[in-house]
């Protein structure tokens, strides 16, 4: 009997497949929508009052949601608990401090180039 502690098993695995099935099956449906949405617009049968060069916003919403409920079925089956085990704490850690990086970064090019 081994005395290491397991961090994933059959039934992570699982869930976190089923989880991204649903993320996956609400962002392609969503951009199909999206896609039809935008053809509407472009053949002229529908009136639009911004253009479709500025309304990507919801491209990055709809993967945004998508990731959401990918999370959220995690976190309702129990997956929360293996985010904090050591291996994946130290992910989570430097995944924070890369986007946080990034951010400042992004932050400094805009203020550096717009004044």
């Amino acid at each position: 009997m081994t005395t290491t502690p397991v961090y994933r098993d059959e039934r992570t695995v699982a869930v976190e497949n089923a989880s991204a099935r649903w993320g996956y099956t609400v962002l392609i449906f969503g951009l199909l929508l999206d896609v039809i949405y935008r053809g509407f617009l472009k053949s002229g049968t529908v009136t639009a009052g911004a253009s479709l060069v500025q309304a990507n916003g919801d491209l990055i919403g709809l993967v945004c949601f998508s990731s959401l409920i990918t999370t959220v079925h995690q976190v309702r089956h129990g997956l929360w608990r293996t985010w904090l085990e050591p291996p994946l704490r130290r992910r989570l850690l430097l995944v924070t401090v890369l986007v946080l990086g990034l951010q400042v970064l992004a932050a400094w090019a805009i203020l550096r180039f717009l004044l």
